[in-house]
């Protein structure tokens, strides 16, 4: 059995620009207490996480159920939910494929055995997200059950926080944990608009891009570019078709910091990604938070300087504002950037002292 001082758990490694960059602040802030060789890495993918990370272990199916860590953390980002979908025909290949991790799987399910797919002496949330989850889901129950008795648990929103409530699990609440970054601010010189959008399954939305490309057209868009933080299968066929400006996280060619680069020279960003409000923050962009899901209202109300968007306005009626106060939102956001900094990272303190 291989085993590990520490277990990093999340998203990551699915060419999501948001989960890749919050393993990129926590495995940097772990480097503080333990050596790249003891900490292990466990994402959805792992196909440029051990080139990202050489010296660290990138765990996969074939190593569930066959290793241990002395210290479980799920690192950041809504990790626990519950739509009630079927899985998908890419997880039932999945199971397949591995049959040791199915077998074991299956006999967790029908005898009760108890065995973990990592055997752990503690258990950390760091910054995590939950929900939503449908009415008496299993899922909400186990993982309340489970935090109930862990050795700390940060959550990042009220939502989460009420779920904990819930629970009667002992929660603080906290930033998003790439607020902790040390990074400079932007250069704000290329004179030209970001547009951050992204597929979105889950629920009817106002904010994909077929709902929102006529507000758009609001603006030059020969002034504009379309970032994708993420696959976007079907945001990436309409810009091809449309023949829209478009620059891509793409984790396999460019790092984190070469990525944050390029988009700290945009002068603004409207984003439905809400990481992609965070490192508008981080790099002093005036931004506004296009709200397809909760956490990007719970950005603006939290993080001053940050706009919400109202459709009613339209995309030029913001561009206007921002133009009109520049100096002054950039001011704003610096300020929330150097606060926000002293927070999170005083979450992440107090989990390094709980290790």
């Amino acid at each position: 059995m291989d085993k590990f001082k520490c277990l990093i758990r999340g998203a990551y490694g699915a060419s999501n620009f948001g989960d890749d960059a919050l393993l990129d602040v926590i495995y940097t802030k772990l480097l503080s207490k333990y050596s790249e060789q003891e900490i292990a890495i466990w994402g959805s993918n792992n196909a440029y996480i051990s080139k990202c990370y050489p010296n660290s272990k990138a765990i996969v199916k074939k190593d569930l159920y066959k290793t241990r860590c002395n210290s479980l953390i799920y690192g950041g980002g809504t990790q626990f939910y519950d739509f009630g979908k079927a899985r998908s025909s890419k997880q039932l290949w999945d199971l397949l494929l591995n049959p040791s991790y199915t077998l074991n799987k299956l006999k967790n399910k029908l005898f009760n055995k108890g065995i973990k797919p990592i055997e752990y002496d503690k258990e950390f949330y760091l910054a995590v997200g939950l929900g939503p989850f449908l009415p008496d889901s299993k899922v909400k129950e186990n993982v309340l059950k489970r935090m109930k008795i862990s050795n700390f648990v940060s959550l990042r929103d009220n939502k989460s926080m009420c779920f904990a409530e819930e629970g009667d699990v002992q929660a603080i609440k906290t930033v998003d944990i790439c607020l902790s970054k040390t990074i400079a601010e932007g250069k704000k010189d290329n004179g030209r608009i970001a547009v951050v959008l992204r597929d979105w399954e889950h629920t009817h939305s106002e904010y994909t891009v077929e709902y929102l490309f006529e507000q758009v057209k609001g603006l030059e868009l020969s002034e504009v570019d379309f970032i994708t933080f993420g696959p976007d299968t079907k945001l990436k066929e309409f810009l091809k078709e449309n023949n829209l400006s478009s620059f891509e996280w793409d984790p396999y060619s460019m790092t984190i910091n070469e990525f944050l680069e390029t988009f700290g020279n945009y002068k603004m960003v409207f984003s439905s990604r809400y990481h992609g409000v965070i490192y508008s923050v981080l790099l002093g962009i005036p931004v506004i938070a296009l709200p397809i899901e909760p956490k990007l209202i719970q950005a603006s109300i939290e993080l001053n300087g940050v706009i919400l968007y109202k459709p009613q306005m339209g995309f030029k009626h913001y561009k206007n504002q921002i133009e009109n106060n520049y100096d002054k939102i950039s001011a704003d956001l610096l300020e929330t950037k150097r606060l926000k900094f002293i927070e999170s990272n005083k979450t992440i303190d107090t989990l390094l002292a709980s290790l």
